[in-house]
């Protein structure tokens, strides 16, 4: 099982890493206290969606039909690397 990925495909991959790159700068311009706020609910839901996701059939479906491309072979049975972003 490889875990090449194309040239578009890494290319969609480096893209959203450097998208996560607004956070510090949201840290920035809003400050700790309301920036934590801005950050926590998307942060426990996407955390709680990446687990289910490996439990749960119909959201393992959902998933892999919108982040098929950009998902490594070997983040299929763990956590995918933009839960650890």
């Amino acid at each position: 099982m490889s875990n090449l990925l194309s040239y578009r495909q890494e290319s969609y991959r480096k893209i959203i890493h450097i998208s996560s790159s607004i956070f510090p700068l949201l840290l920035y311009c809003f400050g700790k206290n309301l920036f934590q706020y801005f950050i926590i609910i998307p942060l426990i839901l996407l955390i709680s969606l990446d687990y289910l996701r490996k439990h749960i059939l119909i959201i393992n479906k959902i998933y892999y039909n919108f982040f098929r491309n950009v998902t490594r072979k070997n983040e299929h049975n763990s956590l995918s690397g933009s839960t650890w972003v």
